[in-house]
């Protein structure tokens, strides 16, 4: 039996109520919008965790958690959905949030519970899973910036989603610097290609911009520059956790060695399934999903506006 590969995922966690809002009737003048809410466990930690899983991988998750009510319903899911919870307390409480979206896909974010900027973290528990791990999943919550060392104690290559990356902000310096494989999302990036070089001047392996319904641009350690379009037959229910989606699928297909082009048209993929989904995750992913949704997007155009629940049969490695 092949063992699966163990991914460290290190990132906040939140409950969100996301409240969806929806244009009305011009007649009902007195009404701004018609909107309905759902609760939800968010952020970067289980966006990035429960779609590796459902990937595959055996999937550690460390975040930072209160000793109240919306930890435990965060500790319920988590557990629920096959995750390896390693966390620490947070004195603030839990990061409580609300997300306001927009139908064409738009977040606010309106804080209630802030985290604390740096909780107290015992890396005595991380530093055995580190060593194990074979993928390590950084995300830029400060608290992560000290497991940083650790990491790099035991020679792991760091996975960093760098987030709305600003250029020139020195927040992000120590993830940009420790990071071997970097995801980004462009809305604060004006010369992409210029940051792109950038990074690969400072000896990166992978950088990766992504732009939404615009799809993402790429380029390797070997000089290849990718664009990879967005694929426009997925219905959009919820743009939450789309990044954290794409950050998985491409470190799913970079893990089953595919080349690079191909793991970025299956993050892609996988992203695109994830906003046709209410939840930071499509419920029906697997890797036979993914296989036949690769096999109708890539070479068969993309025929149908339905996700293909029959799985097709593997797609073949087109490179």
């Amino acid at each position: 039996m092949v063992m699966a590969d163990k991914v460290l995922v290190l990132a906040n966690s939140c409950i969100s109520t996301m409240v969806y809002t929806y244009p009305v009737p011009e007649a009902h003048i007195q009404i701004d919008s018609n909107f309905s809410a759902n609760l939800t466990v968010g952020c970067m930690g289980p966006g990035k965790a429960f779609n590796l899983k459902k990937l595959g991988f055996d999937t550690f998750l460390h975040t930072v958690l209160g000793s109240d009510q919306p930890g435990r319903r965060i500790m319920e899911k988590l557990d629920y959905e096959g995750i390896r919870l390693i966390y620490d307390i947070d004195p603030a409480g839990t990061n409580t949030h609300v997300n306001i979206m927009t139908v064409d896909g738009r977040r606010s974010s309106v804080n209630i519970i802030t985290p604390t900027l740096s909780p107290e973290i015992d890396l005595s528990r991380l530093e055995p899973i580190i060593a194990e791990s074979d993928y390590i999943a950084l995300n830029v919550n400060n608290y992560c910036r000290h497991v940083i060392p650790m990491i790099k104690k035991y020679h792991r290559n760091i996975w960093c989603d760098l987030g709305d990356f600003e250029v020139g902000n020195p927040y992000f310096d120590d993830f940009a610097e420790a990071a071997t494989h970097i995801t980004m999302s462009g809305i604060y990036i004006n010369d992409q290609e210029a940051v792109l070089e950038q990074f690969m001047k400072k000896g990166k392996t992978l950088v990766v911009i992504t732009n939404g319904a615009e799809g993402s641009v790429a380029v390797t350690d070997s000089g290849e520059h990718i664009t990879t379009p967005a694929i426009k037959d997925y219905q959009l229910v919820d743009s939450n956790g789309a990044g954290d989606s794409f950050f998985s699928g491409l470190l799913y297909g970079y893990s089953k060695g595919f080349p690079i082009r191909k793991s970025l048209e299956i993050a892609t993929i996988i992203a695109g399934l994830t906003v046709s989904s209410i939840e930071l995750f499509n419920r029906d992913l697997c890797e036979d999903l993914v296989s036949a949704e690769y096999e109708r997007v890539y070479f068969h155009g993309g025929t149908s506006n339905k996700v293909n629940a029959a799985y097709a049969r593997q797609a073949h490695d087109a490179d």
